[in-house]
């Protein structure tokens, strides 16, 4: 490994790609991450940034040769980590999505919304904020080596919407971690989805030579031997049980992607969630609800599309680029979302 990232041939700057139908790029900021959680593997290699002026270099390229781009991943594994490199990305990002007009995703560390400053200067719609959370249970937590504290974790999402109300912000999870069940993992997705952002939920992978592989054996852990390594029974969740709530996870994140196609019904979805007098009342209406549509001529086959995108890779997304629904499926879903709602409150009448 060179003394300095920046002695790595550039693949931008090298000519290598044809960006001129790109609708999507990647911009590199660093490798590797100074969090040692016992899943992953990046942290196998020490956390390195790139400079500034590097990255900016990079970014100028793409711009001036992708008059398609429509997104941007930037890798990093934590944005706010290296306070005055990001002091000076972010405004640069956040300068070219609103002139270009296109969507610039990465990830953060929920331990890391505390630095208001740079909070601050992420408030921009343009900006896709993923917050790894993991799990709200500390037994878990700790031994993932995250942050064990859900009322901390609580109180920075709450920062982070006050301090950047404008971005889109979605709060990642991990399915089926060692020591969490089902009643662990259905209140850490209830209270994800509670907060009116947006959730992913992304099923543990045990990759070869991580700390976890070594030790998945004796935790009780059995895993899939062949790409992505996807856990299939935990010490508490037998391979039956894991099926089961990953069916679940599908049929609500259908719902929750419908709801966000639609500020009316998203709206009226918190509202009444609010009003249930039930265990997970937004797992149980967005579970209602997905069934409802599923089995609605109209909405049927909307919904058998995306599991069948579900089945074929993994994403939930009809459309892999946009994920967004067409015209006429979002009239649809609308026109029996408000026929299950009369359902609902005659029902909760009764």
């Amino acid at each position: 490994m060179p003394e300095s990232l920046d002695k790595l041939p550039s693949p931008y700057l090298s000519g290598v790609f044809d960006l001129r139908s790109a609708a999507s790029v990647e911009l590199v900021m660093s490798r590797g991450c100074a969090n040692k959680c016992s899943y992953c593997a990046i942290n196998e290699s020490p956390l390195r940034y790139f400079s500034y002026n590097r990255i900016k270099k990079e970014l100028d390229y793409v711009l001036a040769r992708a008059p398609r781009l429509r997104s941007m991943l930037v890798t990093v594994a934590d944005m706010y980590e290296n306070d005055a490199l990001a002091a000076r990305v972010l405004p640069l990002l956040r300068r070219a999505a609103e002139r270009k007009r296109f969507r610039v995703f990465f990830y953060v560390n929920v331990a890391s919304l505390r630095k208001d400053a740079l909070l601050r200067l992420s408030d921009t719609p343009w900006f896709d904020v993923e917050v790894g959370i993991q799990s709200i249970r500390p037994d878990i937590l700790r031994l993932c080596r995250r942050l064990p504290d859900p009322a901390v974790i609580k109180a920075n999402i709450e920062n982070f919407k006050a301090l950047a109300p404008s971005a889109n912000k979605v709060l990642g999870l991990i399915s089926f971690l060692p020591g969490d069940d089902e009643r662990g993992y259905l209140d850490s997705l209830e209270w994800a989805i509670s907060t009116g952002q947006g959730v992913a939920v992304n099923h543990l992978r045990v990759i070869p030579g991580t700390e976890l592989h070594r030790k998945c054996a004796a935790m009780g852990v059995k895993v899939s031997p062949d790409y992505p390594y996807f856990v299939t029974r935990t010490d508490k969740l037998g391979p039956a049980a894991v099926r089961r709530l990953s069916a679940l996870t599908g049929e609500v994140f259908f719902s929750l992607r419908a709801l966000a196609a639609s500020p009316e019904m998203k709206e009226d979805f918190f509202r009444a969630a609010s009003a249930l007098r039930t265990a997970r009342p937004h797992l149980f209406l967005a579970g209602a609800l997905a069934g409802w549509w599923a089995r609605r001529p109209a909405t049927a086959p909307i919904v058998r599309i995306y599991r069948a995108n579900v089945a074929a890779t993994g994403s939930l997304d009809r459309n892999p680029e946009t994920g967004s629904f067409s015209p006429g499926d979002l009239r649809a879903l609308r026109a029996e979302y408000s026929i299950f709602k009369e359902f609902m409150s005659r029902r909760t009448a009764a």
